[in-house]
């Protein structure tokens, strides 16, 4: 769904009128404010990680350091077993398993690599003999959302009507005429929710769970 038609939906939702305010306008600009904010909403529900951010990021080569920069564009690392970060060369690939920082020195001997701050950081450094010198690094990841900045933007939440239902009933918060409506744009809101986390329960039960890289409790 286009944020035009979102802003659309959610104005009639909010105001029972089928003409949204004109684009420029105060009302216009105060619409697509909260379809970007409502987004990061979703984007940072609590104890799940969204298939529809989903994504390997290639955050460069390997080079003679054990310390590479995450991609901006990641908001978190997915830490899955099934779903390791590699490292790979045309057809060759060698998977690392995500532990703690603290757990890295302990865990020297395998193919491990922490996360620490908004850095991977292996066991030890690489040099230019080292069998996987100028292999890219791939992290499976959980972007952040796309900024809307403008009514052409797509929107990325699952079930657009969520951000729809969500717009409407903020857009009327303090509205004393219509805000008896605030009530019932959240129950559709909630129950959209709802669909979109059991449409995505292969990876909120693997979030969810508590996993053990390498024999030791992540959690």
């Amino acid at each position: 769904m286009l944020v035009s038609v979102a802003i659309q939906k959610s104005y009639s939702m909010a105001k029972g009128k089928a003409t949204a305010p004109a684009a420029g306008t105060a009302k216009y600009q105060q619409l697509l404010s909260l379809a970007d904010s409502l987004q990061k909403v979703w984007a940072a529900e609590p104890d799940i990680q969204w298939d529809a951010l989903y994504s390997v990021v290639n955050i460069g080569t390997v080079t003679a350091t054990n310390s590479f920069a995450l991609d901006a564009t990641i908001n978190s690392v997915v830490k899955r077993e099934t779903d390791p970060i590699y490292l790979s060369s045309g057809s060759s690939r060698v998977d690392y398993s995500l532990v703690k920082p603290n757990q890295l020195y302990i865990n020297r001997d395998f193919k491990a690599v922490a996360q620490a701050g908004r850095n991977l950081v292996f066991p030890t450094a690489f040099t230019a003999d080292s069998p996987q010198f100028g292999y890219s690094i791939n992290v499976p990841s959980i972007l952040y959302p796309n900024e809307i900045t403008l009514a052409s933007d797509t929107i990325q939440v699952p079930e657009p009507m969520w951000l729809v239902f969500m717009m409407a009933a903020e857009f009327i918060a303090t509205d004393v005429v219509r805000q008896n409506q605030r009530g019932k744009n959240l129950e559709y809101a909630v129950e959209l929710m709802r669909k979109m986390k059991q449409d995505n329960q292969g990876q909120y039960e693997d979030v969810a769970t508590e996993w053990n890289p390498l024999g030791e409790d992540w959690a």
